[in-house]
């Protein structure tokens, strides 16, 4: 009998995506101080030829862009080395945080929920959570949850919906656990 779940984010895109914005950071200190930006008019990047014929300017621009990139990239190691669970379920409901904590929805209880369906959308499925008021949560969570859940109402009928690549487990398996905990728990909390 399973009595609760925690599911971890999947984690990877975070730390290729600050990998790369690393990478770019470092290109671009390399290029502060290498001392090739002289003229701007052959440069390939984009920043110092807008800088014209003033290098400072040029130096300016890409220590700026740098600063953009290293804090972008501090921001992806901050979430990806964040070990709060991306899903959770235990006998007071559900808890989404798949994209991010800030914008969780949740505990949602069992009685709110009808049911669950796995849907595919562009080759990847996602687990659809099926609400009996979807609508009362469309205004819940920061200003990117609540665009999210709309979009999600529009697309698949529920603000609530998981998507495949976003979890460390298949959404086969959380489904069919989900299905056994709301079969489970939905009854107690009518009560």
């Amino acid at each position: 009998m399973i009595r609760s779940i925690q599911v971890e984010r999947a984690r990877t895109s975070d730390l290729v995506t600050a990998t790369v914005l690393g990478t770019l950071a470092v290109f671009m200190l390399w290029m502060i101080f290498s001392g090739r930006i002289n003229s701007a008019e052959n440069s390939a990047i984009p920043l110092v030829r807008l800088a014209g014929n003033h290098p400072a300017l040029a130096k300016c621009l890409l220590g700026l862009a740098c600063l953009i990139f290293l804090l972008g990239t501090l921001a992806m190691i901050g979430k990806y080395r964040d070990k709060t669970p991306a899903f959770s379920a235990d006998a007071n409901g559900i808890v989404d945080a798949h994209y991010d904590p800030a914008e969780a929805i949740g505990p949602i209880s069992w009685s709110e929920i009808k049911g669950f369906s796995v849907r595919g959308k562009f080759g990847k499925n996602a687990l659809v959570v099926e609400l009996k008021h979807p609508h009362d949560y469309l205004a819940v969570g920061n200003e990117n949850r609540r665009r999210n859940s709309a979009r999600f109402m529009d697309e698949f009928g529920s603000p609530v919906v998981i998507g495949s690549g976003s979890l460390k487990i298949e959404i086969g398996k959380l489904y069919a656990a989900c299905i056994k905990m709301h079969s489970m728990y939905a009854d107690q909390s009518n009560r």
